[in-house]
């Protein structure tokens, strides 16, 4: 998850096992939710479309992070 999808929680990093109220709706069970963060990190994150190799195409995939991502050309 993503800082901003977190409820009253300061612009700063939390700490490892702080727990946190999120609003994120992008994965069943997680909106309105209790989440205790096991780590975070200062990175750039991406909604990405993709096709899987069955031809199921994704759309707006949140949140890949940078390490994710391979270059295609």
């Amino acid at each position: 998850m993503v800082h901003e999808e977190l409820v009253d929680v300061t612009a700063d990093p939390l700490d490892d096992g702080a727990e946190v109220l999120t609003h994120a709706q992008h994965m069943k069970g997680m909106n309105d939710a209790i989440h205790t963060i096991d780590y975070s990190i200062p990175t750039t994150v991406y909604m990405v479309d993709f096709e899987l190799p069955n031809g199921l195409k994704v759309t707006n995939h949140k949140w890949v992070v940078e390490e994710e991502l391979e270059r295609l050309y």
